[in-house]
């Protein structure tokens, strides 16, 4: 990552990726969603959109508590 001072506003302070962790953000973010589809690969097409539907009520009862 890189930190720069906003030109105009000496309160703000600009983030980005640099290209190196660009591409490692790339690489995390495919990683994971292999991780994610794997379990799911052996599954019948509807069985596997059964679990992935029941996974979301799971997460989302967890995420508003």
């Amino acid at each position: 990552m890189e930190r720069a001072p906003d030109a105009e506003d000496g309160r703000v302070a600009w983030v980005r990726l640099t290209p190196t962790g660009a591409d490692l953000a790339e690489r995390a973010v495919r990683a994971t969603a292999s991780a994610q589809h794997e379990p799911f690969r052996a599954l019948p097409t509807d069985a596997a959109e059964t679990a992935t539907a029941a996974l979301r009520e799971v997460s989302a009862a967890v995420r508003d508590r």
